[in-house]
């Protein structure tokens, strides 16, 4: 039987002020299991990378609650939290892997993955920076990790924020566009290690716009105006090749 990780009860996100309002999203509701590995589409505007911040913390809802529901652990409304413990719980308990890798160009591809870490736990630096290089590794650009940023591919660098991202143990990972900025080959592999986290039991939501990195997700949940237009699941004993063509003819018939 599954379990609720994340839910997003109602939620409506709207910017600007008064007779300026823009309505974002509109009443969204959306449950997202534990261990799930869910694409979030749509059209340019839809609303999908709002939605994405909103059920992550990292922005607030208009209306609406969002709660972090992991099997064995009390359940936390995040949309009630403070923002102190909304930044400990999104750094802790969340990991985020963007299209633009934010990484810091002052440091080097190492502290930039072992700063979170040591930001979580300052009295265990020997430990992050071990367990930084194993991530190094497992990535595979360990002996990139004395480079400066400038010194890397997109792809090496997008690697880099993969191994940050999981830095603290996460029992989340989100990620907005990760392989947007990357070709198709490089897309595929940065895929394939994000199918490799998830297959650890972390859940993983993204936004995307492509369709063959959809196809690496098991579920697939499509936004147009704010609203859910559609959601498809990956069924038990599918094939690659078929789920692929199941979502792609799914996709034409949403306009997506």
């Amino acid at each position: 039987m599954s379990t609720q990780h994340l839910i997003a009860d109602n939620v409506w996100k709207s910017f600007g002020h008064d007779e300026a309002l823009t309505p974002v999203l509109h009443g969204i509701d959306l449950s997202i299991d534990q261990g799930d590995f869910v694409a979030i589409m749509g059209p340019s505007g839809s609303g999908k990378s709002t939605l994405l911040y909103c059920v992550s913390g990292m922005d607030d809802v208009s209306d609406g609650t969002v709660t972090l529901s992991p099997a064995g652990s009390e359940a936390v409304e995040i949309t009630a939290l403070p923002q102190r413990d909304l930044a400990a719980l999104r750094l802790n308990r969340m990991g985020f892997v963007f299209q633009q890798v934010h990484l810091l160009r002052n440091l080097t591809i190492l502290d930039n993955v072992v700063l979170p870490g040591v930001t979580a736990t300052p009295d265990r630096r020997a430990d992050v920076v071990d367990r930084a290089l194993q991530l190094l590794e497992r990535v595979g650009i360990a002996e990139l990790s004395d480079r400066d940023i400038t010194q890397a591919s997109g792809g090496q660098l997008q690697r880099a924020a993969i191994a940050r991202a999981l830095i603290n143990e996460p029992e989340l990972v989100f990620g907005d566009e990760p392989t947007g900025a990357l070709n198709a080959a490089t897309a595929a592999e940065i895929m394939e290690l994000l199918a490799e986290v998830n297959a650890e039991g972390r859940t993983v939501v993204l936004v995307t716009h492509d369709p063959v990195v959809a196809a690496y997700c098991r579920r697939v949940v499509v936004l147009r105006d704010g609203v859910i237009d559609g959601d498809l699941r990956r069924t038990d004993g599918e094939t690659d090749e078929s789920w692929a063509d199941n979502l792609a003819g799914w996709l034409i018939s949403h306009g997506t």
